[in-house]
């Protein structure tokens, strides 16, 4: 009786210990062996536990080689769909949790069950300010807000800079104008990377004699609530448009030095926490303008904007920055016509891809532009919403999910000219159109500036004709990447 229970005793040991020990008949043999090696005599001493995999006993050790790939398995997981077999293991597609509500970003599935995102909301507003409003800037706000700049009118020849900040829902946090009694224009616009804003344009240093000579860069840097934290104003004259912050914190702002011909393309430098200039760049040796700015994945900073002054005959201009030096990079465009990138954005393969315009005598077209990273700028053009009308690009921001989203402007019954946005896809293909109302007779309602939010939406400004004051409102369209502009 003790020699069999003690035969008993060791049997169970065995098969729980695994691959330790002499072999047992496979009936009785429950190994723990999930990785190969242990010893084994037939297959059935060999059993991983794995749907995916076919286990074998090779040369006396277990050996758990890959199935037929697509066969049907469970992955365990609540959260994939069409599990199958795929080089030995189960594996499942993620399951698509999209609620199909515009309003909602980062739907998701927890736990094998789907979770609505966060409210993202979508809208198309017009703000009313006293005087006539140009809107040139947007950036991205705390709590998935905006900033919106741009300057003001009140009268002829007064004119003030204007930033507005903008909660989640559309609604006007506060609305401010800068500075009293001195004119200036802003004309660009991002996010500080404290909550705040930087804002850029042209800044009149006598207000008393509003010329062309007068007009110097300045940069300014508000916190979250309006207040100024410094400004600089550049002591040579010129123009400032679109600014972004360097990986260090400094802040670069592109232009160009001189209204009057010629003008030379500019990078202005500056230190983000007290506003003095780190330095002042020109590109030497060429005429031109810079009007947009993509940072690049490789944190490359790129210009856009055209080689020669406005009202000659140009081509697209890309230059790069890199520590105090502007290079020429690129530039391009269609015979016969003056073309000009108003703006530019990256692409993820580390390329630039660029809007503006391409005019002849008797259109414009809208110009898109594309340069890979290396090699020639490529350029073409977009469909206009009509057929044979007027139209042209001035702002761009990249999609997440791959994309773009376009404003500027087109004649909307040939005529009248309406603010215009645009879906293109990576190539550059029109998606979707979104026309704005015609405008008044004389007037150009036009959407000026783009910027990605945190939610995957973009946040268009622009101005749009208000018929009883015959002058122009602040419009700000919330889009997203199917161009919807409510949750309806």
């Amino acid at each position: 009786m003790l020699p069999r229970l003690l035969a008993r005793s060791m049997v169970a040991a065995l098969a729980l210990g695994g691959c330790d020990g002499e072999l047992l008949p496979a009936e009785r043999f429950v190994p723990d062996c999930a990785t190969g090696g242990c010893p084994c005599s037939i297959d059935a001493h060999c059993r991983d536990q794995q749907a995916c995999t076919v286990d074998r006993c090779v040369g006396g050790g277990c050996a758990f080689v890959a199935g037929q790939d697509g066969v049907g398995c469970d992955d365990g997981d609540g959260c994939t769909v069409k599990d199958a077999c795929a080089s030995g293991a189960c594996k499942g597609s993620p399951r698509d949790c999209d609620d199909g509500n515009a309003c909602t970003a980062g739907d998701r599935c927890e736990a094998g069950d789907c979770v609505a995102g966060t409210s993202r909301p979508l809208w198309h507003l017009t703000i009313p300010l006293q005087g006539d409003d140009h809107p040139y800037g947007v950036a991205q706000a705390p709590d998935a807000g905006a900033y919106v700049a741009g300057f003001n009118v009140p009268k002829p020849q007064e004119f003030r800079a204007r930033v507005l900040r903008m909660a989640a829902t559309g609604s006007v946090v506060w609305d401010k104008v800068y500075p009293s009694g001195v004119s200036a224009q802003i004309y660009g616009a991002t996010a500080d990377g404290n909550g705040g804003v930087l804002v850029a344009g042209i800044w009149w240093v006598a207000a008393a004699t509003q010329t062309l000579e007068n007009w110097h860069p300045f940069v300014m840097r508000l916190d979250a609530k309006g207040s100024e934290l410094w400004k600089q104003i550049d002591a040579k004259g010129g123009k400032i448009e679109p600014i972004t912050v360097l990986d260090n914190g400094d802040v670069l702002a592109l232009g160009y030095q001189n209204f009057l011909a010629p003008s030379l393309p500019m990078a202005w430098r500056l230190e983000r926490d007290s506003g003095n200039e780190v330095e002042r760049v020109l590109l030497g040796g060429s005429k031109g303008r810079l009007y947009g700015v993509a940072r690049l994945p490789s944190a490359a900073i790129i210009g856009c904007g055209r080689l020669g002054d406005e009202g000659t005959a140009s081509q697209s201009l890309l230059l790069h920055y890199d520590k105090g030096v502007l290079t020429h990079v690129a530039d391009g465009g269609i015979a016969e016509a003056d073309d000009a990138i108003r703006a530019c954005a990256p692409t993820p393969t580390g390329g630039v891809f660029g809007v503006g315009a391409s005019v002849t005598a008797l259109l414009s077209a809208p110009l898109l532009a594309r340069w890979d990273g290396e090699g020639p700028l490529e350029i073409g053009t977009v469909q206009p919403p009509a057929k044979d009308n007027d139209a042209w690009l001035e702002a761009i921001a990249a999609l997440p999910e791959g994309g773009f989203v376009g404003g500027g402007a087109a004649r909307v019954n040939g005529i009248d000219v309406g603010w215009w946005l645009v879906g293109l896809d990576a190539a550059g293909k029109r998606t979707w159109s979104r026309e704005g109302p015609s405008s008044l007779a004389g007037t150009a309602d036009v959407i000026r500036d783009c910027a990605t939010m945190t939610d995957g939406t973009v946040v268009c400004v622009g101005e749009q004709s208000e018929a009883t004051k015959g002058s122009h409102d602040t419009v700000v369209v919330r889009v997203d990447s199917a161009g919807r502009t409510s949750c309806e």
